[in-house]
Parts: C-alpha cells; structure tokens; sequence
C-alpha cells in the first residue's frame, strides 16, 4: 500500500498561531471571499445546537450557514427554524446525504465550500486557519486537516470537545498529505467530511455527488476530485467527529457500496495517480475483500444468511491471501450458522 512518507512535524491543535492574530482573520473583510458551509440534517436533534453553534461562532469575516432538513421526522426542523435568518435553511424529502448536500451546493453563493455534519462540532479558528493556506496557497484547490474520535464518558456524556481533543491517542491516524493525492485517497480513505474546504471549481468539475449511492457518495467525491485535483492535509486539529449508536444506520443495505466505489473508482482511474504513484494491486484486492468481510459479518449479525454467504464467497474471490482469506471467512461461518435469529 502506497503512503505518504513520515513527517516529524507534530500536529497541533485549531487555531493556528502563525498569523497576525491567534485564529482571528486580520484582513479587511472585502480580502476574505465567502465560505458557504454545507450541513445535511436528518433526525440530529440531539447533537444539531452543539453542531450548528461551533460553526456559528467561527471567527470569520463572510460566511453562510446553507443546511437541508432532509426530510427529518424528530425536532431537527423546529430546532433549525429557531435560528431563523443566521442560516439559509432548504427542506426535502428523504433523498440521502448527497443529494441534500448537492441541493446546499446550488442554493449556496460562496467561493468556497466548507462540509460539515449536524452531530459533529468544529473546533475554533477552523476557518480562518484553513481560508488563510487557501489564499496563500492557491495551487490546493481541496485543504482539509486532522479530526478526533469523540467518544461518550462512563455516564454516557460528551466531555467538552476542546479538551477532548487535546489527548493525541483520540487523533486520526496522522499523515503528511500533499499534492495529488489520489493513490493515497484510494488505499486508505483520508478526507473526512467534517474538515475539507474546496474551491467551487471543484464540485462543478466532478459533478457534485453521486446521488444513486445510498451510502460512500462522500468517498466517491473525493476519489474523483482528489484524481483532479491537488489537495493538502494541515496538522492542525479542526474538528470532533462524535461516536454515537444513532451514526450507524440500523438497517443494513443490501448492496456493498464501499465495494462498489472503489471498484468504480479503479475502472476509471486505476491503480496510479496523475503524479505517477500506484497502489499495490494485492493491497487493492485485499482492501477491496474486506469490504465484503465486513459486509458478511454485518448480514450475519442482521440474520441475512444468504447475503451473507454471498459476500462470504465474494471476499475469497477478491482476497489475494487465499488461506488467510479461508481461515476468516471460516470464522465468520462459524458464527453464521450459528445464528439463530434466522433471515434472507
């Protein structure tokens, strides 16, 4: 598998203390263009005031708040409406994440795109941190940077989320990223929704998200516009991604869509980058194998039998570790046949 190589710069925590001011944007406000953040809603209510405020209370001079109720049937609408004209707010019915997300987009008027999630916080100084790289370093038309694992304490609360983040074994896996990062992209997901700014160009080019995955349109997007595109990773922490139950989606799909975008992705693009990297095609296979594991032990545990042994059988066409891949798979029929909750 192809990675970036190791770097000893440390990351470090929002906002960036290299400027003028700690976070805060020194510019005139016509020098800052506007930052349109895109928020897709559906049954948030819980986590939905944390999540707008931290965006809110960015420290940045031009910034619209466009978010898509997408067809919630708890409190998000009402909770939205309460802030009445400090966000844009569109309203749909159920369509899924990247439809919502591409109706924010057309609704939008900023420059540049910032992504967010209704359960999720960003950190301070995220914007005016990531908008000053942007426009001193055109050249990246994609910046995103480090998030981390936010996890309940034993009475089932989120501790502050600053103070959470300042323990580096809750960070995402550090990378020095930079350039055309397709390959990297590709071998291992690297962009996380909450904390990339694009430039409008780039949803236009890769044609916003593909609207038929019910689930991988974020990872669809960003393998098609990192292809295009030079994007770069900064150290700094930018966000809290909140590790919940009411994340995970309680009905399994019945299609492998992680399978599905990276084999489409390969189809297209294949194994090498524009910048002439290639991910090894047995780490492929194998990455692409593990979808269906995972898809297997998901049906198992749903009592799905027959989609399970289906992606059982699938995973050992893919694996390029044959016994490994028999050994695993084995022990996923293990528990398959002993589920009792019986399925399709």
């Amino acid at each position: 598998m192809t990675t970036a190589p190791a770097t000893d710069n440390q990351p470090t925590f929002a906002p960036d203390s290299s400027g003028p001011t700690r976070g805060k944007v020194a510019a005139p406000r016509n020098a800052w263009p506007m930052v349109s953040v895109i928020i897709p809603v559906f049954n948030a209510a819980p986590y939905l005031r944390e999540s707008l405020d931290s965006v809110l209370s960015q420290d940045y001079p031009d910034i619209e708040v466009v978010v898509v109720d997408d067809g919630s049937s708890d409190d998000s609408l009402a909770i939205l409406r309460s802030y009445g004209a400090r966000i844009r707010l569109l309203q749909q019915q159920r369509r899924g994440p990247g439809a919502a997300r591409n109706r924010a987009v057309q609704e939008a008027r900023g420059e540049y795109l910032a992504f967010h999630d209704a359960d999720d916080v960003w950190l301070p100084g995220k914007l005016p941190t990531q908008m000053r790289f942007m426009l001193d370093h055109p050249e990246h038309r994609i910046v995103f940077g480090q998030f981390a694992f936010w996890e309940a304490d034993a009475d089932n609360r989120f501790p502050d989320p600053a103070r959470f983040v300042a323990q580096p074994d809750s960070w995402q896996v550090k990378q020095n990223l930079s350039g055309k990062i397709y390959v990297d992209e590709l071998a291992e997901s690297c962009i996380a929704m909450i904390t990339p700014i694009i430039h409008r160009e780039v949803f236009t080019a890769v044609g916003g998200f593909d609207e038929s995955l019910l689930a991988g349109s974020d990872y669809d997007f960003w393998l098609k516009a990192t292809y295009r595109f030079s994007a770069h990773k900064m150290p700094n922490c930018f966000a809290a991604y909140r590790i919940h139950s009411k994340g995970v989606t309680g009905t399994p799909k019945t299609t492998n869509f992680p399978f599905v975008v990276l084999k489409r992705a390969i189809d297209t693009f294949g194994l090498t980058g524009p910048d002439g990297r290639t991910v090894e095609r047995s780490a492929m296979y194998q990455r692409m194998a593990d979808t269906w594991l995972n898809f297997a032990v998901v049906h198992t545990q749903n009592g799905s039998r027959r989609i399970a042994l289906h992606a059982l059988a699938q995973y050992l066409r893919y694996s390029p570790r044959r016994l490994g891949a028999v050994r695993r798979a084995g022990s996923s029929l293990m528990r398959l046949l002993t589920n009792r909750r019986g399925g399709g």
